[in-house]
């Protein structure tokens, strides 16, 4: 087949390397999206951008999806594995750990490997291959025809694309128009990055005329044809007509008019059916083995054997037409596998096929695929051909579809509940199988969190079947997906329905309580809540529904019972298994951050969990002990890992059914990237929080309120804030009301305003009867601030306090920021300043660093330097510098640091000349490739 010519497409390669040079010298990724119709050349553009981008020394993996890959979990993860290029040692080493994670048949080949996969896995692994490979070189990732990615392969590329934002990667995608139902959520997230200028989205529209015509001209010259210039207009204006400018068509057309076939005129407009008839000629058999063959993703030459049984000609014919299916460039080799080199002519050759025909050829597929031991080493592929060669009614179809949802549920839940939902359409109606299937599929869609979905389906099945007697495990888990998007009322709706059905069921009682207590009832939460802690759960499900809900809502008890529920869950944490017992332990993690023993009782849960679990114990991932994990970290100070689980957090982040507590667990990372003086992130990670968020959201008003002040916008942050503590006031909810009223006492002018001032003493008397040691700190530290010009004495004691509890707990990030308010009173300045200095320096947290300086150079302290290491940089350059590189200008670092612009100035001139470079791009460069270390 002739390579397609590029013709009219110069400005949208053009931008495409203009981004992807632009990423890589200001260290940081770059999106590239091709979009279009089908025809519009979308692969021909990823191909010159390619070849361009080789020329300028970049390394380049590629893989595409495949319309028949779309039930397979990273599909297109692992053909860019296969293809990739490997560099290294160490990036053949990672590439290896990743393939060994997403091969469905590598997992298989390894008893019990199924256990140590995960999402998060294979995102981890991901972004540290591609880590590995930007240490030696640009790289481009060119993933083609996302349309037909697997959800897990969309939802593990929007979070992966996020956590590779500061390192040189390019991403150059291409999708079809028409799919937004799975590329919805990709698109929004490129499109608000493009907003941004951190992306590029590019549209293909139709040729014009003029390209058109210069596209005819250079294929009748590449053709040799002595068509004359009258002629070459006259074609040009007929292929225009009949493709409608879609320059594969317009080619496609102008080479079968060249070659002289006789239904040239009757070739129809912006159609895909000439493709079959132009690249297969006349040649019957080599049209029939490639009709054969599109029900194949992947080809190799023993599947002739299949071929041969459906079509009947002799094994010598098939072998001649094969060969000459290869010459004609419709199939290509790479490795020991064939495929088709344009997936539009699969696609088409597989719709002519017709319906009949196709389950045919899948029930013969399946069979040959099942005798050469396909079951075991592509499991994906057989039950693909088993399905789509049974009817309704079939129990191979269906038996085959949950065997895959069984084998990909851990490491991609929204494909398994994709292969449910084709099990549940191979049952009859009337099934008594229905509930069962689509009680699985509800559960898969809560794991992989799409509670929109599950909502959206129990709801349906909860209508047809009622609630009681087998439903009631249903509603249990229907009632605590109302619960992850706000839907409080809807909740407490469905237990009441449950228990007047009669259903007995000891999870009920905490999830009331979580209800009530969002909706303000205190009083009735506080009933339930207690009722929780003493109920006996007797099921082995009900347990693990019971210990979460009961951790969260524990902070509603009073001391005595709530201690007595944290030794209850403690002692019988191991009596159900590891997976339980990692269940319980994170649940206690909730109730010691949230209701008392602190992070250091926090932090040994978390070791358990680790024991449990290996090194990376996200698994399963629960929103609020994802909450209570990034809030431990975030008060403990290992930033780097709360930040990482704020990340993680916005997976998923467009969907109806996004949880409020993940949307905390945001708002947390959105506090710690202002403090780490990365204001651009900080307003990144916020964006859609408070559109979504459901009234009273505490830590969402507070990090917006943070992000409105960076943008000046001081009165509209002091409103919010004070609104949020009335909410809070109002229904006796004290849950992080300390950290929203340090937020207001931060804004400037706060401890003269004596509106500010009864707020915050509200909501101290609300919070310190609790003694939640998190609420204490914040709480006490805020009425230091609030006290520290009018009366210092009451301002020591209470910052006293607020260091005192969060040194006793464990917090380190809290007690050095309350040993910022002692030093500033004056109260043991020396080791408080130093110390605060000296824990805020080592997570670079500029602004708090600046903060501690400022004191220490009020009381007379010195400020402690590193002794500065050949070809490195001192503390305070180091701060310019990263502050430089987040692309704050000289002004805004003098701003921000409290320094003048010419320090600025002598700060980065010092830094240059230390490493050699030129400037701030040419320091991005060295920094992002390692060579640089500030």
């Amino acid at each position: 087949m002739t390579r397609a010519l590029c013709v009219g497409r110069e400005a949208e390669i053009a931008a495409i390397l203009t981004e992807a040079d632009a990423a890589v010298q200001g260290t940081r990724a770059a999106v590239l999206l091709v979009r279009g119709a089908p025809g519009s050349g979308k692969t021909t553009v990823l191909d010159q951008a390619v070849v361009s981008m080789r020329e300028r020394g970049y390394s380049v993996a590629r893989g595409r999806a495949d319309a028949l890959d779309a039930a397979r979990p990273y599909a297109a993860l692992l053909d860019t594995i296969n293809r990739s290029e490997l560099l290294s040692d160490a990036m053949r080493e990672a590439l290896e750990t990743l393939r060994a994670v997403v091969d469905p048949v590598a997992v298989r080949a390894r008893p019990g490997a199924e256990a140590a996969r995960g999402s998060e896995r294979v995102l981890d692994l991901t972004v540290r291959a591609l880590r590995t490979a930007a240490q030696e070189g640009p790289q481009v990732v060119v993933l083609e025809d996302l349309h037909h990615a697997d959800a897990a392969m969309m939802q593990m590329l929007a979070t992966g694309l996020r956590s590779l934002d500061h390192v040189p990667v390019v991403f150059l995608l291409s999708l079809r128009h028409g799919f937004e139902d799975r590329t919805g959520e990709l698109e929004s997230f490129v499109n608000r990055r493009a907003a941004d200028k951190r992306a590029v989205v590019l549209d293909l529209e139709p040729l014009s005329r003029a390209d058109a015509r210069e596209l005819v001209q250079a294929r009748v010259a590449q053709a040799g044809s002595g068509i004359g210039p009258q002629d070459i207009d006259a074609l040009a204006a007929d292929a225009y007509e009949r493709t409608g400018g879609l320059p594969l068509f317009l080619d496609t057309y102008v080479h079968q008019h060249l070659e002289g076939a006789a239904n040239a005129s009757t070739y129809p407009r912006r159609t895909r059916m000439h493709l079959q008839e132009w690249l297969l000629g006349y040649d019957a058999l080599a049209l029939r083995v490639a009709q054969a063959l599109s029900v194949l993703t992947s080809i190799r030459l023993v599947d002739l054997e299949c071929v041969q049984e459906a079509i009947g000609y002799p094994a010598s014919d098939l072998e001649g037409a094969f060969d000459r299916l290869v010459r004609m460039g419709v199939l290509y080799e790479e490795g020991r596998e064939f495929h088709f080199a344009q997936p539009m002519l699969r696609e088409e050759l597989y719709d002519a096929l017709g319906a009949a025909q196709r389950v045919r050829m899948h029930a013969r597929a399946a069979r040959h695929l099942e005798a050469r031991g396909g079951r075991v080493t592509d499991l994906v592929g057989w039950a693909t051909h088993v399905v789509k060669s049974t009817e309704p009614g079939d129990d191979a179809g269906f038996n085959a579809a949950l065997e895959v949802a069984e084998h990909v549920g851990l490491s991609a839940p929204l494909v398994a509940a994709e292969w449910v939902g084709l099990a549940r359409e191979r049952l009859l109606p009337g099934d008594p199988r229905e509930f069962d299937v689509d009680a699985t599929r509800v559960g898969l869609l809560s794991y992989g969190g799409r509670l929109a979905e599950a909502i959206a389906l129990s709801e349906e099945v909860l209508e047809k079947n009622g609630i009681g007697g087998r439903t009631a495990r249903l509603a249990r888990e229907h009632s605590m997906n109302l619960l992850g998007v706000g839907r409080f009322a809807d909740a407490l709706e469905v237990l009441t329905r449950a228990e007047r059905s009669g259903v007995v069921d000891p999870a009920h009682a905490p999830v009331r309580a979580h209800a009530l207590y969002s909706l303000g009832r205190r009083e009735e939460a506080d009933a339930a809540a207690l009722l929780a802690a003493r109920n006996e759960p007797m099921e082995r499900d009900a347990y693990f529904a019971w210990l979460v809900m009961s951790a969260f809502d524990a902070q509603v008890l009073a001391r005595e019972d709530r201690d007595a529920l944290r030794e209850r869950l403690e002692r019988e944490a191991g009596e159900f298994g590891p997976l339980l017992e990692r269940e319980a332990r994170a649940a206690l993690m909730v109730l010691a951050m949230e209701g008392g023993g602190g992070a250091n009782e926090a932090r040994r849960h978390a070791r358990r969990i680790a024991e449990l679990t290996g090194e990376d114990w996200a698994p399963r991932l629960d929103s609020t002990q994802m909450l209570a994990q990034t809030e431990l970290s975030f008060v403990e100070g290992a930033w780097d890992e709360a930040l990482a689980w704020a990340d993680l957090g916005r997976s998923g982040e467009e969907s109806a059914g996004m949880s409020v507590a993940r949307d905390a667990v945001r708002a947390l990372g959105v506090l710690m990237l202002d403090d780490l003086a990365r204001p651009r992130e900080a307003a990144d990670l916020s964006r859609g929080l408070v559109a979504r968020a459901p009234a009273g959201a505490p830590l969402v008003e507070a990090a917006h309120a943070r992000v409105l002040v960076s943008g000046g916008e001081i009165a509209s942050a002091r409103d919010r804030l004070i609104r949020q503590i009335d909410w809070q006031l109002e229904r006796g909810l004290p849950i992080f009301i300390g950290l929203v009223a340090e937020e207001l006492a931060r804004l400037p002018e706060s401890d003269t305003d004596d509106e500010v001032l009864s707020h915050i003493r509200g909501a101290h008397e609300l919070a310190a009867p609790l003694g939640w040691p998190a609420n204490d700190v914040y709480l006490n530290r805020t009425l230091a601030r609030m006290y520290c010009a009018t009366d210092p004495d009451t301002a020591a004691r209470h910052a006293s306090v607020s260091w005192e509890i969060a040194h006793a707990h464990g917090m380190h990030a809290e007690s050095a920021r309350s040993g910022l308010v002692l030093g500033a009173l004056g109260v043991d300045a020396s080791s408080h300043l130093v110390a605060a200095h000296d824990l805020f320096r080592t997570l670079g947290a500029a602004d708090l660093v600046s903060t501690a300086r400022r004191h220490m150079r009020s009381a007379g302290i010195p400020i402690p330097r590193q002794r500065r290491r050949r070809g490195k940089a001192s503390e305070v350059e180091g701060v310019v510098a990263r502050l430089a590189i987040e692309g704050l200008t000289n002004h805004q670092i003098a701003q921000r640091l409290h320094y003048s612009v010419k320090t600025v100035e002598l700060y980065l001139s010092r830094v240059y000349q230390q490493y050699g470079v030129s400037g701030r791009v040419a320091l991005a460069s060295g920094v992002a490739s390692g060579a640089i270390e500030l």
